[in-house]
């Protein structure tokens, strides 16, 4: 087979110019119909039976198939025909153009250079049948999402090898990679004001704290894998959102991340170490998954504030304020704090709770009023619970 260079970068221009995103990922997406549409065209000639198929409405295959003059072996060829998105390039994505013998534009080489190179082969081998045998190209949808594409075409029968044509440079052939998980980790907090510290719940500097884990773990446990056929684990952190003003703790914050799994690893086992990493970090025990409309890459972990939790941080704050009220007031350290709270509230609860917070320093004493004041360093709320600090000597 012998094609000009020259026909070779028309017709990939001509495929970048066609908007395919994958509207799985991007919302909006084109999806593969009016690139499908294009491909049928080019391949509608003698030789060639082309079948699209919808594996979901707007989401095609397109199945081209050239048969030898005698019987033999199926080899299915597979190229993805959508791509990502093209936020950060909008002006350019879409608008091919020749560099340095190199063409740029979105997709041009993952995929639609692959699919341009079944396209050509598909025209010779149709000019000139082979001896025996069948070449089925396969452009699938949905690669740079959920591969609904090629979980379609796995199920037709007759198939006896593949190749799987995608950008990894010349002379190299890879006989396994990595499966991946699009993560979302949610953290929650209390919302309050910036001059209310004593109430606020900081969901972003607890998804820091999650974030940290995740690097450790990436440079301790990933790095070693950087030696695999399939290359380290991947890991990053891919978008990020929370809060709602300058002037307010924030309550919710979500992390989106990719991560990979190697050959005999289940996306499970990257489950677990994130849900290690929330245990460890925020004292999370309790993990929930979403799967959206059969997303199955959709993991979500949920610090939902319980009220096990909410007593732990409140006894933290009170830690902190016996801390501080120590070191205002110079005190020995015979000396005692007493922590004034009332009988049925969340503060008593809290240090009866979480006494391993106050480092054996305070003493919790259940009041029902206000009689005993004498002792009184300080006063306020602390995490919405009403509280007073006293000193004995």
């Amino acid at each position: 087979m012998s094609a000009a260079a020259g026909d070779a970068a028309q017709l990939l221009a001509d495929l970048v110019r066609i908007e395919s995103v994958t509207p799985w990922l991007v919302p909006g997406g084109a999806g593969e119909s009016a690139i499908v549409a294009h491909l049928a065209s080019f391949l509608s000639r003698p030789g060639i039976d082309l079948s699209i198929e919808e594996v979901q409405p707007g989401r095609p295959n397109l199945i081209a198939t050239v048969r030898g003059r005698g019987p033999g072996p199926t080899l299915c060829l597979n190229a993805h025909s959508d791509t990502v998105g093209y936020e950060n390039w909008r002006d350019e994505a879409l608008n091919p153009r020749v560099e340095d013998g190199r063409l740029y534009g979105l997709g041009a080489c993952d995929d639609k250079a692959g699919c341009v190179a079944m396209m050509l082969t598909l025209a010779a081998l149709a000019a000139d049948p082979p001896a025996a045998g069948t070449l089925l190209a396969a452009f699938v949808a949905d690669e740079e999402a959920l591969s609904i594409g090629t979980e379609h075409l796995v199920l037709r029968p007759g198939i006896d090898a593949a190749i799987i044509i995608e950008p990894h440079g010349l002379g190299e052939i890879v006989v396994e990679h990595q499966g991946f998980g699009w993560i979302d980790l949610t953290t929650h907090g209390v919302a309050a004001h910036g001059s209310a510290p004593e109430q606020g719940v900081d969901s972003i500097a607890h998804m820091s704290e999650v974030l940290a884990g995740l690097r450790a773990l990436d440079r301790d446990v990933y790095s070693a894998t950087s030696g695999l056929p399939s290359g380290k684990t991947v890991f990053h952190a891919s978008k990020i959102g929370g809060g709602t003003d300058y002037a307010t703790y924030p309550s919710r914050t979500t992390l989106g991340i990719e991560i990979g799994t190697q050959p005999g690893e289940r996306l499970a086992s990257r489950v677990s170490e994130i849900e290690a990493i929330f245990a460890e970090e925020l004292n999370v025990k309790s993990v929930s998954y979403v799967d959206p409309e059969g997303a199955h890459a959709a993991v979500v972990f949920d610090t939902t504030i319980t009220d096990e939790l909410r007593l732990e941080w409140l006894a933290r704050e009170i830690s902190r304020k016996v801390n501080d009220l120590r070191k205002q007031a110079e005190l020995r350290v015979e000396d005692r704090i007493t922590l004034l709270v009332d009988a049925d509230g969340d503060a008593a609860r809290a240090v009866g709770a979480h006494r391993e917070w106050l480092q054996g320093e305070t003493l919790a004493v259940a009041i029902e009023d206000r009689r005993d004041t004498a002792l009184t360093e300080w006063e306020g709320e602390l995490g919405g619970a009403r509280c007073w600090l006293g000193v004995r000597r």
